[in-house]
């Protein structure tokens, strides 16, 4: 096994806003199994979506390892962010496509809801992304110069 890499002042605050992210899938998970949240003065209340809720649960889950391996610094790190956000991306865009189907009950604050992670994670996996992109880039540079240090 590899070990760790340093995780950097960006990773870090990446991975925090990773398990925001994730802490808002588990609190919409809650709502939609049809129990009111009161957070403070924010009070949240959905209707029962089981389906919703399993999506959401599922989103959390997937953002929260993201999170882990980002604030551990694991050598795979964005890889598992990118592909994160890409399953919680999907499950966004499934919720938003029942809403526009009416297949769920329409709330102000779970359309706002999907409209904010929607951005969120689309932000997201531009950043995981581009720096996986960034990362592929040094590896291919790093390579070049070993070979052409090699044959000089």
């Amino acid at each position: 096994m590899a070990p760790p890499h340093r995780t950097t002042p960006g990773a870090a605050l990446f991975g925090l806003l990773l398990a925001v992210e994730a802490t808002t899938f588990f609190i919409f998970a809650t709502a939609h199994l049809g129990h009111p949240l009161a957070l403070g003065p924010l009070r949240i209340e959905e209707p029962p979506i089981a389906t919703a809720a399993v999506v959401e649960g599922l989103c959390g889950l997937v953002l929260l390892g993201a999170a882990y391996s980002m604030l551990a610094g694991s050598w795979r790190r964005w890889r598992t962010t990118l592909r994160a956000h890409l399953l919680a991306l999907a499950g966004v865009l499934s919720g938003v496509g029942a809403l526009a189907l009416d297949l769920a009950p329409r709330t102000r604050l779970n359309e706002a809801y999907l409209r904010g992670m929607l951005a969120l994670l689309a932000a997201g996996l531009v950043l995981s992304l581009a720096q996986r992109l960034r990362a592929h880039a040094r590896r291919r540079s790093a390579a070049s110069l070993r070979w052409r240090g090699a044959t000089s």
